[in-house]
């Protein structure tokens, strides 16, 4: 991995990149990348904030944890879906006990434990908010970044 802080303008141009991605305002002091052959991270003052993969950005778990404020949208998982949710799995439609905010299919959403309010993973939607709140049955959001991950131990 090769690892070097960001000039004003390299970092000004992926703030940019984020803010109209995902929707959210972000305003670190100094910025890091770690690159790898698979996947890029971003710590935000010393701390994981993004990741790159696939050409999506998507928040670090352990940025969620620190930042609860997140607007990203939600979706509240049950208690028999937490293990296998954290541990990687897709999420199904059974899990799925809340969902806040809205949503396309192919946008970033977090899926946090109902229990304990924490977020267990970052996924991509495959269909959009108001169908996955009507679908029983399925896999409705594959599974991106979860606790232990490549991108965990970052």
């Amino acid at each position: 991995m090769r690892r070097h802080y960001l000039s004003k303008k390299e970092k000004d141009e992926i703030l940019k990149e984020v803010n109209s991605k995902l929707k959210i305002s972000l305003e670190p002091e100094k910025v890091e990348i770690l690159e790898s052959k698979e996947f890029s991270c971003y710590l935000f003052d010393s701390v994981p904030a993004l990741c790159k993969t696939e050409d999506k950005f998507f928040p670090h778990l352990k940025y969620l944890l620190k930042h609860r404020d997140t607007i990203l949208p939600k979706i509240f998982v049950d208690k028999g879906a937490v293990k296998p949710v954290s541990s990687g799995a897709d999420l199904m439609a059974p899990g799925i006990v809340r969902i806040e905010g809205d949503f396309l299919p192919g946008d970033i959403v977090i899926v946090e434990d109902l229990e304990h309010k924490l977020p267990i993973a970052v996924m991509i939607a495959e269909m959009s908010s108001a169908e996955m709140k009507v679908t029983k049955r399925g896999r409705v959001a594959r599974n991106i970044h979860y606790v232990g991950d490549k991108f965990w131990n970052v």
